[in-house]
C-alpha cells in the first residue's frame, strides 16, 4: 500500500479528523505506520480516545476503501496524503488539514506561491473584469490562483488565470467525480487540463450546505493571501476572509462604491485593516518572501481596451465633466452603471479620482499612471 493509499484509508475512519490525522502523523511519522500501530500507541496519541483507536485498527467498513481506490482510478483522479512530501505546506499548518485531497489535473506541488480570489455570484461587470484583471497579471507574475469553481467571481479568477497561460486551482464543494456546478462544465475542464481540480470529499459526494465553508478553508489554506473582489452580507467569501485569518493568512480587498451592495464585504474588510487592492502589484508586495513566484518584480498591469460606455465616459471627462451625474448625462448611461465602470477604469488606471464623487483622465507619466499620486 502507498502513503497516499494509507491516508485515503484513514480519511474513510469515522471520526478522524484533520486535527487529529496530523497528531497522528507527527508521533509516527506516516499513514502506513498509523495503519500498522496497536492500540495502545495510538491512545498515547493527544485527541485519540480507545473508541477513534479502535476504529483505526479496524479499518473502513465493509468494502469501502477498494470501491473508493477503484473509483479514483476509474475517474482518472490521483490521491494526495497529509504524509506526502508533495502535500502543500501551508495547508498542512491549519488547524484541521484534509487528511487526503484527491486531485485531477496537473500536479498540486508544494511550494508553489499562491493567493486566492473570491466573491460573489452575482457580480457587476466591472468586478468581474476586476477578478479577471488581477487573476491574469498574478498569474503573469507566477502565482497561481485559487478559487471555488463557482459562477460569478470564482470563474472571472479561473478564466482570467487560464488566460494569461497561467495554473488555477479550483476548489471543489462535491467529489471530484461530480460535475458541479453544471453551467461550469467547460470551465472544469479546461481547469483540468491547464490547472488543479481538488477536493476532499469522497468519489460520488454531492454537493451539500455544509461541505462550503470546509471547502472555503482549503481555499485559504492553499494561500498565502486571499483577495475578496465583490461580497454581499453574508456572503462566503466573506466567510473565507474570516478563515484566512484565523490560519494568519493576508487579506486584501478592492474597493468598491459605498452605494453598492456588493461593495459591502470588501469596504467592511478595509475599515478592519485588510489591504486596498487597486492592482496585482498590491498583492505581490505583501507576499512573504517565502511565497513570492519568480517574476513578481515590476509587474505591470496588462491594458485592456475601453469598451462602448468608458469610451463615453472619457469622452465626457475630456469634455469638462467631473461629478458623476454629469458624466452619466453627457455619456448617456445610467449612473450605477457609470459608477461601475469608473471603479473598473480607476483601477486599470484610465481615470483618477479626484475628490469625492469627482473624476478625470488619468494622465500617464513617464513610467506610466501613478495611482498614489494626487492632485
Amino acid at each position: 500500500m502507498t502513503e497516499g493509499e494509507s491516508w485515503l484509508e484513514l480519511s474513510l475512519v469515522p471520526g478522524l479528523g484533520g486535527h487529529t490525522a496530523r497528531e497522528l502523523l507527527n508521533e509516527l511519522g506516516s499513514g502506513r505506520r498509523i495503519l500498522r500501530a496497536p492500540e495502545r500507541e495510538l491512545k498515547k496519541v493527544a485527541g485519540v480516545g480507545p473508541r477513534l483507536a479502535a476504529a483505526i485498527r479496524e479499518g473502513p467498513e465493509g468494502q469501502r476503501f477498494e470501491d473508493e481506490l477503484r473509483a479514483v482510478e476509474r475517474a482518472g483522479s490521483r490521491i494526495l496524503g497529509l504524509g506526502e512530501q508533495d502535500y502543500p505546506g501551508l495547508l498542512r499548518e491549519i488547524p484541521d488539514p484534509p487528511p487526503v485531497l484527491y486531485l485531477l489535473g496537473r500536479p498540486l506541488e508544494a511550494d508553489v506561491p499562491r493567493v486566492a480570489i473570491v466573491g460573489t455570484r452575482a457580480p457587476t461587470t466591472g468586478g468581474i473584469a476586476t477578478a479577471r484583471r488581477l487573476a491574469g497579471d498574478l498569474s503573469s507574475a507566477g502565482v497561481e490562483v485559487v478559487s471555488g469553481l463557482a459562477r460569478g467571481i470564482d470563474s472571472a479568477a479561473h478564466t482570467g488565470a487560464l488566460e494569461a497561460r497561467g495554473t488555477t486551482v479550483a476548489v471543489l464543494g462535491c467529489g471530484i467525480d461530480v460535475l458541479y456546478p453544471m453551467r461550469r462544465r467547460d470551465l472544469r475542464d479546461w481547469i483540468a487540463k491547464q490547472g488543479t481540480l481538488v477536493s476532499e470529499f469522497p468519489m460520488r459526494a454531492t454537493p451539500i450546505p455544509e461541505y462550503f465553508p470546509r471547502r472555503n478553508r482549503i481555499i485559504s489554506g492553499l494561500s498565502a493571501g486571499v483577495v475578496v473582489v465583490e461580497a454581499g452580507p453574508g456572503s462566503g467569501a466573506l466567510l473565507t476572509a474570516d478563515l484566512a485569518l484565523d490560519q494568519g493568512r493576508d487579506v486584501f480587498a478592492v474597493p468598491g462604491s459605498p452605494t453598492s451592495r456588493v461593495s459591502f464585504g470588501p469596504n467592511r474588510l478595509i475599515q478592519e485593516g485588510a489591504k486596498l487592492v487597486m492592482s496585482a502589484a498590491d498583492v505581490l508586495d505583501e507576499l512573504p518572501e517565502g511565497a513570492r513566484g519568480e517574476h513578481l518584480d515590476g509587474v505591470e498591469a496588462r491594458e485592456a481596451p475601453p469598451g462602448p460606455v468608458e469610451q463615453a465616459i472619457l469622452d465626457a471627462l475630456r469634455s469638462g465633466a467631473g461629478l458623476v451625474d454629469e458624466v452619466a448625462d453627457k455619456a448617456r448611461a445610467d449612473v450605477p452603471v457609470v459608477l461601475e465602470r469608473l471603479l473598473s477604469m480607476e483601477l486599470r488606471g484610465l481615470v483618477r479620482r479626484v475628490s469625492g464623487a469627482r473624476y478625470e483622465e488619468a494622465v500617464p507619466g513617464p513610467d506610466g499612471w501613478d495611482p498614489a499620486r494626487r492632485p
